[in-house]
């Protein structure tokens, strides 16, 4: 086997083992990387140009320093999956088999695993399937809040299921997946979001009824969806996102559904997120009175 067809296999990327196979010595190599014509971006991972590499490259070349069990895992492979939630970060992860001799060096972290893993691929790539990608995030997540929003999108999307996602976290040690099991039981209730999830636990902790999540309403222009609705009492909530913003038409739209809410004689109470975290004794007091009025 030439050198030449061992970069061509690996799309230019090559370990320096299977160099050696194929013929290359060490001064050829040493010499292409000196003079910028081939580089090494882990250890004994070669390349053989001296531009900047892609992302898909770079991923690449993670795997064949991580060896032939390794897979792309974590925020790596929550990014080919388009999820994303807390701080991005900067290195790749790959999940190697436990009592691997990979370590992690700059820019790729390495986690050990006991579990089984569920490989997805792409061309050039091996990475977790998303019910497992959601898991290994959702245990480097920094808050509740993240967790219930990365478990809710995945789900919505349609990219895995709750119950893949309860397999996969049925699997984990007890220690470390406290928040999981909360997201997951909320997301089971039908929370959608983060502020969705923040909100059904102040309901909760305040002792008030709990409401019907995502509860269909019909209305003179069809069903439209409440994030929470106490059907008995007539008494609906929207929680609007962080990011809520209306152009002229999407302002008028919202108010014509309200409308059309309110013409059925449901209160509708709307909340920012952002209120839930900086004014939650007020959310409720303003619940409980609509709420017990009732």
């Amino acid at each position: 086997m030439s050198v030449e067809s061992v970069f061509a296999r690996g799309g230019g990327v090559a370990s320096r083992s299977e160099l050696g196979m194929a013929g290359l010595t060490r001064g050829r190599l040493r010499g292409a990387v000196d003079r910028g014509a081939w580089q090494l971006p882990f250890p004994g991972v070669v390349v053989n140009h001296g531009g900047p590499l892609g992302v898909d490259q770079l991923r690449r070349c993670a795997l064949v320093y991580g060896g032939p069990q390794s897979v792309l895992s974590h925020h790596t492979a929550g990014a080919i999956h388009g999820l994303s939630a807390g701080a991005t970060r900067d290195s790749l992860a790959l999940t190697v088999p436990n009592g691997g001799h990979r370590r992690g060096v700059d820019g790729l972290e390495i986690h050990q695993t006991t579990r089984p893993v569920n490989v997805w691929y792409a061309p050039g790539l091996r990475y977790t399937h998303p019910a497992r990608t959601v898991v290994d995030m959702a245990l480097q997540l920094q808050s509740l809040d993240d967790v219930v929003a990365i478990v809710s999108a995945a789900v919505q999307r349609q990219q895995t299921t709750l119950r893949l996602i309860q397999h996969e976290a049925r699997r984990l040690p007890r220690h470390g997946s406290r928040w999981l099991r909360i997201a997951l039981a909320e997301v089971g209730t039908g929370v959608r979001s983060a502020g969705e999830g923040l909100f059904l636990r102040l309901v909760r902790s305040a002792g008030l009824p709990e409401p019907e999540l995502n509860a269909p309403v019909l209305t003179a222009a069809g069903t439209v969806y409440l994030d929470a609705l106490w059907r008995r009492q007539r008494v609906g909530a929207e929680i609007d996102g962080r990011g809520y913003h209306l152009g002229a038409s999407a302002w008028a739209r919202d108010l014509a559904r309200q409308n059309r809410i309110m013409a059925l004689g449901i209160t509708l109470l709307r909340f920012p997120v952002r209120r839930l975290h900086t004014d939650p004794d007020e959310v409720i007091a303003e619940l409980r009175a609509v709420l017990l009025g009732r």
